[in-house]
């Protein structure tokens, strides 16, 4: 499966630095994405993940979340999906491939 990497325009490194207008419109795109995300991946669950800051795992400096469609048993255990994000990272961040095929990445337009 693959997931999609969504994050603001800008450089802003904290999620709890963002101007209200960015949370909001960052949020709104992935809500949007999400609902595209699981159709294409005909499902109805999706994990969404913020890594925020490095003791949580982000491993570039800059906002984003990641929308990753869920599958039934894909996963033994359901929250072992954050032990492997921190093991290899997501689409590959870290040098892993936990995504198979790749992930996209959409740049979020903030309001102006």
């Amino acid at each position: 499966s693959s997931g999609i990497n969504a994050r603001v325009r800008g450089v802003e490194p904290s999620f709890t630095k963002l101007q209200p207008e960015e949370a909001s419109d960052l949020f709104q795109g992935a809500r949007l994405l999400g609902e595209i995300l699981k159709r294409h991946h005909n499902t109805d669950s999706m994990t969404v993940v913020i890594q925020d800051g490095p003791l949580a795992g982000q491993s570039v400096p800059h906002v984003h979340l990641h929308l990753l469609p869920r599958q039934p048993g894909d996963f033994p255990n359901n929250d072992d999906i954050y032990g492997e994000i921190e093991r290899v990272g997501v689409g590959g961040e870290k040098g892993g491939n936990m995504i198979e095929h790749g992930e996209e990445e959409v740049t979020v337009a903030t309001a102006e």
